[in-house]
């Protein structure tokens, strides 16, 4: 659990590094994305100190960081951390934050985890789409009194047989996975007291969702 928690952003600081090499050693070096790179060097590298941080606390059983966030600033930021890989990987994301205000209570490192790792699984799932452009929808809304995230890939699809397994803990359909991405997420999603759940349709794309409470509004506010 810990190798793939930490795994996700040391590859990115790796191929952040690597893009920065190129910008700089080009005859003519263009400083402007060599800062972007070196930009997103420091953010990733600043989360895998969160998350090693946050596997402190919970070996030392220490509280989990839970305060008041704004949902849909969790959702940008974690945008903002992936935005090179999904263009590395010639995905075209269409985002519709739709809950401005909603707040929810919980650790906002814990769930950017949770979003990273959809969006890392959902570009995966395009990677052999070729007919077809490779969209990735991300969409916040307000339902029954929750926050709800859904983001929809245009890949392959899975296979009806093999949704109710998805989260099972070394369940996995890559030749390299682990099988512990989507059984850490719903663990993440289940402390802060919410759902995660998955719909598919084979050779059209895949959707996960998650929905967590929303804080009360106090009779201040």
């Amino acid at each position: 659990s810990i190798a793939h928690e930490i795994n996700q952003p040391l590859a990115a600081v790796i191929t952040s590094g690597e893009s920065c090499k190129r910008w700089i050693n080009r005859a003519e070096p263009n400083l402007d994305e060599a800062r972007r790179s070196l930009d997103r060097i420091i953010q990733n590298s600043a989360r895998v100190s969160d998350v090693i941080t946050c596997i402190r606390a919970l070996s030392r059983q220490s509280e989990v960081q839970r305060q008041i966030e704004v949902f849909d600033e969790i959702v940008s930021d974690s945008l903002t951390l992936m935005q090179h890989d999904i263009c590395m990987q010639q995905v075209r994301p269409h985002t519709q934050l739709g809950a401005p205000g909603a707040r929810i209570q919980g650790d906002r490192i814990q769930l950017q985890q949770v979003i990273i790792n959809l969006i890392v699984n959902a570009c995966q799932a395009m990677a052999n789409v070729h007919d077809r452009a490779r969209t990735l929808r991300i969409q916040t809304s307000v339902q029954d009194n929750e926050a709800v995230l859904e983001i929809t890939d245009s890949g392959t699809g899975i296979a009806e047989d093999i949704l109710p397994s998805l989260f099972d803990p070394f369940f996995t359909t890559k030749p390299t996975g682990l099988g512990m991405g989507l059984s850490i997420c719903r663990s993440i999603i289940e402390f802060h007291g919410g759902r995660i759940w998955v719909s598919s349709e084979v050779g059209v794309g895949t959707q996960f969702l998650f929905a967590i409470a929303l804080m009360p509004v106090s009779h201040d506010e």
